[in-house]
């Protein structure tokens, strides 16, 4: 017997499947014309939400309710979120299983807290690591100057914009961005030197650095 929480509303965002569209193993499929709030205002309500998404997790067995749980989170714009959420449900509507008796909502219940351990670990790490983050791959101060260099031949904004997503993506560690963007870089360099490549740019200064020409 359904509880009354069932018709609470637990979740702003609803991922599913409409009913004849292609689906997955843990996708939730609803028949959107069985719904009546849906039918007057082109939304699902929440009832008929949380009840597909109950009746999809009494499908699994214990092998599969890990993959499920995985499986709904990585649909969501807050992963973190979504799980404090489905939490709530469970705990107001334990009863709403096929067997109350049974450990089923015990142990999605575990693995929701574990999942919702683990990702505030993982932001609290993020946040963490930007507050001790004191490098910059290229200096702010730096940038500034070569954003005030009055030159009437170069354009240094697309320069300047290319610096400062290196610096971004050097601090949220996307490395690879970080190797195609320093490159990009490196080609703005011979034509402010009168050169058609990097090579002649070194090769025409001899030993003495960039630093000190």
């Amino acid at each position: 017997m359904m509880t009354q929480h069932i018709y609470d509303r637990y979740f702003d965002e609803k991922q599913y499947v409409k009913e004849g569209e292609p689906f997955g193993k843990f996708d939730i499929v609803i028949n959107e014309k069985k719904c009546s709030e849906f039918i007057k205002k082109g939304v699902l309500c929440d009832k008929c939400f949380n009840l597909a998404l109950i009746e999809k997790m009494d499908e699994f067995n214990t092998l599969n309710r890990i993959d499920f749980i995985n499986y709904q989170l990585n649909k969501y714009s807050n992963p973190q979120d979504w799980l404090i959420r489905i939490r709530a449900l469970l705990y107001d509507n334990e009863k709403a299983f096929r067997n109350p008796d049974s450990k089923t909502s015990f142990e999605y219940l575990g693995i929701i807290e574990k999942g919702i351990e683990q990702l505030k670990t993982e932001t609290e790490s993020k946040t963490e690591k930007k507050n001790d983050q004191s490098f910059e791959f290229i200096n702010s101060e730096r940038l500034e100057q070569l954003r005030r260099i009055p030159n009437d031949q170069f354009d240094f904004s697309k320069l300047t914009t290319l610096c400062h997503e290196l610096n971004y993506c050097f601090e949220n560690e996307c490395y690879l961005a970080v190797t195609m963007l320093i490159r990009a870089i490196i080609d703005h360099i011979p034509p402010i030197f009168d050169a058609k490549d990097f090579q002649n740019v070194y090769g025409h200064y001899g030993d003495k650095t960039l630093e000190n020409i």
